[in-house]
């Protein structure tokens, strides 16, 4: 080759516009593409509180009653296979003034600092995700600062039933000086779809400039209420947060991360440590006789102090020691000398009948339905 043809094929193959990259080397949101679901595919009768479904996906409810599922979905030719599915089972025609019902992602503020909210040269961002959903109408995309307790909003359309549309929309940046995001491992913005919001929070006018928080300002606009049918569903994936201003078609492409590296990223925050029934989850002994310690190590390092989840009911348990099973009900809690990947799991006041001081012995689940999650949650 010399060096005429090397560079008559750069200017043959350069691209005639610079392409739209992302400005993060990884994105934003965590589990976009819906494909990481450690807790399980189906979660039902979820009627009340703020529960965690799909990783790193909340769904926060005060009415009716809904399944939440990882359903096989996604638009033609997206390269997504998996949704986030909402199913209305008990209807709720008639929301009480704090009705509520919203999927919510959390971000730790350390991650935010490109967007330079709070400085003179702060960014617009943009965030897109696409919708699927019998029920037509206007929705709100919330973004909310959890350090200065600011928000800003867009209403977004739905205008054909049962059909998968991309929504892209663009925020404005804040340069209020006074509210930056804190520079650490803590709650500083949550993006939220609103689904459904009583007359407290749709009574005011929605803030599209970042502002402080006006309770009844968050969810103006909206004008459906997925809880009015238990033929309505709303479907979701896709989720995309950018650092600037873009249209549907300068958009950088969505970064499909790979299935190890979106369950490795969604476990600073959760961890299914054991699941199902005679599952190892550690080797331990006897401090006592009324004090059993098992030492985990899980796979990546938690965002904070982990604590555990664990269900209590007979015989969920087993200590394996001296050529015997042990059953007992459950594990009493995250011990203080846990430290980033080693968790300290203590058993008190559930020890196994027939264990003595100084016996040593592995402990196992001992239920289908038994399980060890370990979590640092937003």
């Amino acid at each position: 080759m010399t060096r005429a043809r090397d560079t008559a094929d750069l200017l043959t193959f350069a691209p005639t516009e610079q392409a739209a990259e992302s400005d993060n080397a990884l994105p934003l949101i965590h589990n976009g593409a819906m494909m990481v679901s450690q807790r399980g595919t189906s979660f039902a009768s979820l009627s009340s509180g703020a529960n965690y479904t799909l990783d790193r996906y909340m769904f926060a409810v005060n009415e009716g009653t809904f399944t939440v599922t990882q359903h096989s979905d996604g638009p033609t030719g997206s390269g997504f296979k998996k949704c986030l599915k909402v199913d209305c089972t008990t209807a709720d025609a008639s929301l009480t003034s704090d009705g509520a019902i919203n999927i919510v992602q959390r971000q730790e503020g350390q991650n935010l600092q490109s967007m330079r909210k709070g400085y003179s040269d702060a960014k617009k961002v943009t965030w897109a995700f696409w919708v699927k959903t019998n029920k037509t109408g206007n929705y709100v995309a919330e973004l909310k600062d959890h350090n200065n307790t600011r928000t800003v909003g867009q209403v977004f359309s739905v205008s054909s039933a049962d059909t998968w549309e991309k929504k892209v929309l663009v925020f404005p940046a804040d340069t209020s000086t006074s509210d930056k995001f804190d520079d650490d491992n803590n709650k500083s913005l949550s993006c939220t779809i609103w689904l459904a919001a009583g007359t407290n929070y749709t009574s005011g006018t929605l803030d599209t400039t970042w502002a402080d928080e006006t309770t009844a300002n968050r969810a103006a606009g909206l004008n459906v209420n997925i809880a009015d049918s238990t033929d309505n569903e709303f479907l979701t994936t896709g989720w995309q947060l950018e650092i600037g201003e873009y249209t549907a078609t300068t958009i950088p492409p969505f970064q499909h991360v790979n299935m190890a590296g979106d369950l490795m990223r969604c476990f600073r925050y959760f961890e299914a440590h054991a699941k199902g029934n005679d599952q190892l989850i550690g080797l331990g002994g006897m401090y006592t006789g009324s004090h059993y310690d098992c030492v985990i190590n899980t796979i990546a390092e938690k965002r904070t102090t982990a604590t555990l989840e664990v269900p209590d009911a007979t015989n969920y348990f087993q200590i394996r020691i001296d050529n015997e099973v042990k059953t007992g009900d459950t594990i009493d809690t995250i011990g203080g000398r846990s430290f980033f990947k080693r968790q300290h799991l203590q058993i008190t006041s559930h020890i196994p009948a027939g264990i003595s001081q100084g016996e040593n012995g592995l402990l196992a689940t001992n239920n289908a339905s038994s399980y060890v999650y370990v979590k640092s949650e937003l």
